[in-house]
């Protein structure tokens, strides 16, 4: 299986960040010159694939903080094998207890 990666923001880190700050969301979009909108999809993990380097980077640069502590790296597999896993079971097959999600700590 491939083993490309791929990054995805980690939307906990900035919520933490923001709030040890005292920033609400708004306030951080106002002072990174972002909507508050694209603040709030990216703390909850929404719409990932819209976010740009520099919107990133300019979230890293007002925090001081490596940009990649606002990424997290995914493992291809790791995103494709909870569906191929679910399509194996809904063909009538039972999988194991070792690979359901919760016992792999998914």
């Amino acid at each position: 299986m491939d083993s490309r990666k791929t990054y995805r923001p980690h939307g906990q880190r900035l919520t933490e960040l923001r709030e040890a700050n005292g920033l609400k969301p708004k306030d951080l979009a106002a002072r990174v010159s972002l909507d508050v909108r694209t603040i709030n999809d990216y703390e909850d993990g929404e719409s990932t694939d819209r976010f740009q380097y520099n919107q990133l980077r300019a979230i890293a640069d007002f925090f001081s903080v490596p940009m990649e502590y606002l990424v997290e790296e995914v493992a291809e597999d790791a995103i494709s094998q909870p569906v191929q896993r679910a399509t194996h079971c809904r063909k009538g097959k039972k999988s194991s207890r070792a690979s359901h999600p919760a016992a792999m700590g998914i």
